[in-house]
């Protein structure tokens, strides 16, 4: 049934025990569905969570009463033009996240600007999640070592956001350790500081064209739009799942389907 529900909503405690990988599955069975977190505690820690989780927001019981219907048209509505922005082959997006805001980053953005690409930058793993989310991008370009967040840990909540985005590693420390961490969380390939041109632009060429033939055009069409939401409530606690349910039902044009 994944194509009839707009959004999905799961708590914090339950999303915490099912584990990452099981949110990067309902990203994969269902890429048009909204993903919202929900929590009762601080809402900070929650919205740290819900970034690196892949969640398209977070709400919180104590605030969202006021505003629910909102906060789910907002991200159901933005879930949707992204996804008709990325079926839009013509423009070539590259999200380009490196540390180094004085030479490297200037010279990848440089580089693949003149190439063609529609380059967006980010000089952390936190700023690159939260570009992710306003705006379109087909491949992340990332370097490996960062502070607070790694390449491989930016990859890895990547594809949980969205798994068809393709990522490249950039590394100035080559290892087969590297290259190993970095296929497993999703890489589909790496370059080696300093970064030379030519290699620069077959490797994003490469990834571009695994994007456009393959996991990139992997979507199933939108279902017609509809005046009711229809949202998948999946909760394992009973109190705060019961309020969240009164919570919706008490919304108009709001349908909640209920798996406890």
């Amino acid at each position: 049934q994944k194509e009839s529900f707009d959004a999905f909503l799961v708590d914090r405690n339950t999303a915490a025990a099912a584990g990452l990988d099981s949110i990067r599955y309902m990203r994969e069975v269902a890429p048009h569905m909204a993903g919202l977190l929900v929590d009762d505690s601080d809402i900070g820690a929650a919205e740290t969570f819900a970034l690196t989780a892949g969640f398209d927001d977070c709400i919180s019981l104590r605030t969202a009463s006021g505003n629910l219907h909102e906060r789910l048209q907002r991200c159901i509505t933005c879930r949707r033009l992204k996804t008709e922005l990325w079926r839009n082959r013509s423009e070539r997006r590259i999200l380009a996240v490196d540390d180094d805001v004085d030479s490297v980053l200037p010279a990848i953005s440089l580089v693949l600007k003149r190439a063609g690409y529609h380059v967006v930058c980010a000089t952390s793993g936190q700023q690159a999640l939260k570009l992710l989310r306003e705006s379109g991008v087909h491949v992340v370009l990332s370097d490996h070592m960062m502070p607070e967040m790694s390449g491989t840990e930016l990859i890895a909540a990547v594809r949980r956001y969205d798994p068809s985005i393709l990522s490249v590693i950039i590394t100035g420390y080559p290892s087969l350790e590297v290259a190993v961490d970095a296929l497993r969380q999703g890489a589909s390939n790496f370059v080696v500081k300093p970064l030379a041109q030519k290699e620069l632009l077959q490797v994003i060429d490469r990834a571009w064209t695994e994007w456009a033939l393959g996991r990139g055009s992997w979507r199933w069409v939108q279902p017609a739009r509809r005046q009711a939401l229809s949202v998948l409530l999946v909760e394992s606690e009973a109190d705060l799942a019961g309020s969240l349910h009164t919570m919706l039902n008490a919304v108009d044009n709001v349908q909640v389907t209920w798996v406890r």
